[in-house]
């Protein structure tokens, strides 16, 4: 039996996420990440949790974005609206870049590491959505150079519209793809990883929903950035609706089949409207709740098909 670990996006939500599956004290033979779990998937195959948490409690805003794409003043977010318009006006193709969190990226996920996941024959996995041609698409380690693989996972935390969006081809000598966000289809990463899982694995899956409902209909989230992100790609809505709910259901039906075990971690309370801010304060009380509740089955749903 082997544990495998999916985890989500959720932007700074990461936070308590790390925080969580570090106090799980599992050893994970293989490790899906999608978004924000793309950024920590290599650390957490390699162990490397003291890093983890510093990183998590220790970015802001400027860690992240080089062009930030909103301002925020007496606790309240909004859209910088005048820089949004010129950028959309020069035919940018995001209101935001997050070319720091490049660097941020390269200086954590060194080629030691990247080495260190292929010596532990560790498994790890991204999931990017190619804007090109609609689909999510898996990317492993040990199939990708080390520079390729940083560009994976940054491209699957890159949130459309407010983050840079990734151009390159998914094999050499491909036709450029555009890339964002993995996140756009979470529920996907729960089927990939039940598929490539073993009779009697089990799949620590860790949502950064409030509730463990794996039927759930996305709606968008009512604020600045989804508002502006259905304005300017409408099949994002489609795609979440659509995708997420059929891929935890499908999910769940392969993990039946091939008698496995799947614990989803949710939050129970609602963290955030805009997980794109990133305050350290903030972050360092997620850490702290992520440990508070990491073993507590009130915040735990489990699938035992085995």
């Amino acid at each position: 039996m082997a544990y495998i670990a999916v985890i989500q996006g959720g932007g700074a939500l990461g936070a308590g996420t790390q925080s969580r599956i570090q106090s799980l004290g599992r050893v994970y033979s293989k490790v899906y990440g999608v978004s924000t779990g793309a950024l920590m998937a290599p650390l957490v195959a390699t162990n490397k949790y003291k890093e983890l948490n510093n990183i998590y409690t220790n970015v802001d805003d400027n860690s992240i974005f080089s062009v930030l794409p909103y301002k925020t003043k007496k606790g309240k977010t909004t859209l910088r609206k005048g820089l949004s318009l010129f950028r959309l006006l020069l035919g940018k193709k995001s209101i935001g870049e997050s070319k720091n969190l490049y660097k941020l990226i390269r200086k954590h996920f060194t080629v030691e590491i990247y080495n260190k996941v292929k010596e532990l024959n560790k498994d790890v996995i991204v999931s990017c959505f190619s804007r090109t041609k609609r689909e999510i698409v898996h990317f492993r380690l040990s199939d990708s150079t080390y520079e390729d693989f940083v560009d994976w996972i940054w491209y699957s935390a890159n949130v459309p519209i407010a983050m840079t969006l990734g151009e390159k081809p998914r094999k050499a000598g491909g036709i450029i793809e555009e890339w964002y966000d993995g996140g756009v289809s979470d529920g996907h990463t729960l089927s990939y990883a039940a598929l490539n899982a073993h009779p009697g694995d089990t799949i620590d899956l860790f949502t950064h929903d409030e509730l463990p409902d794996p039927t759930k209909i996305y709606e968008p989230k009512k604020n600045w950035l989804g508002y502006l992100w259905e304005l300017v790609d409408p099949f994002r809505g489609i795609s979440r609706t659509v995708i997420n709910k059929g891929d935890y259901e499908a999910g769940l039906q392969i993990a039946k089949a091939k008698r496995l075990k799947v614990i989803i971690h949710y939050w129970g309370d609602k963290l955030t409207d805009n997980s794109l801010v990133f305050n350290k304060n903030t972050m360092r009380s997620w850490a702290i709740l992520g440990k508070e509740i990491a073993k507590n089955k009130e915040y735990q749903k489990v699938y035992d098909y085995t």
